[in-house]
């Protein structure tokens, strides 16, 4: 059975803004009629004036709660995408050093580095849609690789400036890779949400406390709300980095694969 984040996310761009736009003045009008049955025999003196300058200043500070957390979410979207893309300049970093070796054991090495590459894309990948993959697991392809790197000759000059550069790529590559797997399910602090939640429904208490209770005052509630709605949706679209039509994906990891060697068999692997 999908969970309702799945289920939300299946659901194109485009069409989540318009069901959010929708959703949040329905809720706002189901509400507002709500209270108007409910204190339907009690009269609230009104100003509507007055009443349209306490709705729009909430509106306004739910509008600016969700921008601020729009901006948050784009800047984690751009910081994940930013952490694959060193992760990805040091694969190719190791990979150049371990072809400018020659020889077979650094072929050995080249071969696992594309392991691990594939394993990102084919296993790691979906751990990282995971909220309780906040923990950094060390991949098996990674650690084989490192013991690998460690029995690379260093006898001549070369062969020595090429160890010590492959096994400091090497360190970088591992700290690019505890940089991205730090953004494991990374979605914003459900406290946004509570507060956006508090201050939409203050605007309509404070909207049906202080205005008149006619068809003018629904449309106008409608309107406001159809607002938030659209900020609303947007805000839910970058939310999750890892899902939905607008998802950071594998794809980096992936172009760099076709420059990196085929399996191979090897008396080496053998020993």
């Amino acid at each position: 059975m999908k969970s309702l984040t799945s289920v939300i996310y299946s659901i194109p761009d485009f069409w989540l803004i318009l069901l959010f736009t929708a959703l949040v003045p329905l809720y706002a009008f189901v509400l507002f009629r709500v209270l108007c049955w409910v204190f339907r025999k009690r009269e609230f003196a009104h100003d509507s004036y007055y009443g349209m300058n306490m709705f729009n200043s909430t509106a306004a500070m739910t509008g600016i709660l969700l921008i601020f957390t729009l901006v948050q979410a784009i800047g984690t979207v751009q910081k994940i995408k930013l952490a694959i893309n060193d992760e990805v300049v040091a694969i190719e970093r190791v990979d150049i050093l371990l072809a400018n070796y020659g020889v077979q054991e650094a072929e050995l090495a080249r071969n696992q580095l594309r392991q691990y590459v594939h394993s990102i894309v084919n296993d790691e990948w979906d751990e990282m849609l995971n909220p309780a993959a906040d923990q950094v697991r060390m991949s098996k392809e990674l650690l084989t690789l490192s013991d690998v790197l460690v029995k690379l000759p260093a006898t001549t000059v070369q062969e020595k400036d090429l160890y010590s550069k492959s096994n400091a790529a090497m360190s970088d590559l591992l700290k690019t890779r505890y940089a991205r797997m730090q953004f494991a399910g990374g979605s914003l602090p459900t406290i946004f949400f509570f507060g956006i939640f508090v201050l939409l429904n203050l605007s309509i208490l404070f909207f049906f406390h202080l205005s008149k209770k006619n068809a003018f005052a629904s449309y106008t509630l409608l309107f406001q709300m159809g607002a938030v709605g659209v900020l609303t949706g947007l805000v839910v679209i970058y939310d999750n980095p890892f899902y939905g039509e607008s998802r950071v994906t594998p794809h980096s990891y992936e172009t760099c694969l076709p420059s990196l060697p085929l399996d191979i068999n090897s008396s080496f692997m053998a020993k």
